[in-house]
């Protein structure tokens, strides 16, 4: 058997492979690397190519990243709007782990957070300065943020599931305190109730601050 096939038995599993063909230097072992054959376009690469699954018995999936995102690509040309409504139904099912994840996306990216923030103060200015005036308020105890919905009740870990909910932006504290799910089936038309005449908690007594 030749040094090439043991160090690259082709097989359709990872496997550690010496980059110094199992040699030592010293006392220490050179550093190895993990080798994975793709199931679709069978080209052997490292594992770190391969996005991470649970299940799988070595932890990768079997189609490397390139081929797994044209996989996908061509899934959702197919099948339009699915993976949205899989990641929105997904995110209803998992709201903890859904504000953790926003929560360490806007850590880790603080530049697309400012950018964003940037492009909304740009394209809806009345509606940016009423949520900043609103978020200072609430700073300041102007207003008091509720820890549950108007709604359905619900009451998150994390108060930045609970949203203000304007009806006129040039009342910048004159809100509706809901849950991100009601607040986006508000926007949606699939929230039927009805807010008209009606003042929550924290609005009456902003008032009576203000007043």
């Amino acid at each position: 058997m030749t040094r090439s096939a043991i160090m690259r038995p082709r097989i359709n599993s990872p496997r550690i492979v010496s980059t110094t063909g199992g040699r030592t230097r010293g006392d220490c072992l050179m550093p190895r690397t993990a080798y994975k054959r793709c199931s679709k376009c069978e080209a052997e690469k490292v594992l770190e190519a391969f996005y991470r699954a649970k299940k799988a018995k070595d932890g990768r999936q079997a189609y490397c990243k390139e081929c797994a995102r044209a996989v996908s690509l061509e899934h959702e040309k197919a099948n339009p709007g699915m993976a949205a409504r899989r990641t929105k139904e997904w995110a209803k099912r998992n709201p903890k782990h859904r504000a953790r994840l926003k929560k360490e996306s806007r850590l880790r990216n603080p530049k697309t957070r400012r950018e964003a923030i940037r492009r909304e103060r740009e394209r809806y200015p009345e509606k940016y300065r009423a949520r900043t005036t609103l978020g200072h308020a609430v700073e300041r105890g102007r207003v008091v943020k509720p820890t549950s919905c108007e709604v359905c009740g619900f009451e998150p870990e994390d108060s930045l599931l609970i949203h203000g909910h304007h009806h006129d932006y040039s009342k910048p504290l004159e809100v509706h305190w809901l849950c991100h799910h009601c607040h986006d089936a508000l926007h949606k038309g699939g929230l039927k109730k009805d807010f008209s005449g009606k003042m929550s908690k924290a609005q009456r007594e902003a008032e009576k601050k203000v007043a």
